[in-house]
């Protein structure tokens, strides 16, 4: 049928969700071109079916990662606080 080679290349391994993140920005900026230079109907409209596909799934991580990140966060600031509470008590000090 039709061969854009949007995503031929070496299989590459993720170890991150940036890994992950950054080669689907890379396809999407790759299908972009793709659909700047096509002529044929047929082949626009699955490409731009990939297209959408591919931002719906970037749209996913990245929220998906800004929710581990605010986890993570989440966590650091409370094991800070019991050590700062911790530090207080041993010292004396009043605070708040």
């Amino acid at each position: 049928m039709w061969k854009h080679g949007a995503y031929e290349g070496l299989t590459k391994e993720f170890t991150t969700i940036d890994d992950l993140i950054d080669d689907l920005m890379e396809k999407q900026a790759r299908l972009s071109a793709l659909l700047d230079r096509v002529r044929d109907v047929r082949e626009a409209m699955m490409l731009v079916s990939l297209h959408s596909q591919n931002a719906a799934r970037l749209g996913k991580l990245m929220l998906n990662k800004k929710a581990l990140a605010k986890d993570a966060r989440d966590e650091f600031e409370e094991a800070l606080n019991d050590v700062l509470e911790e530090l207080t008590e041993e010292l004396g000090l009043k605070l708040g």
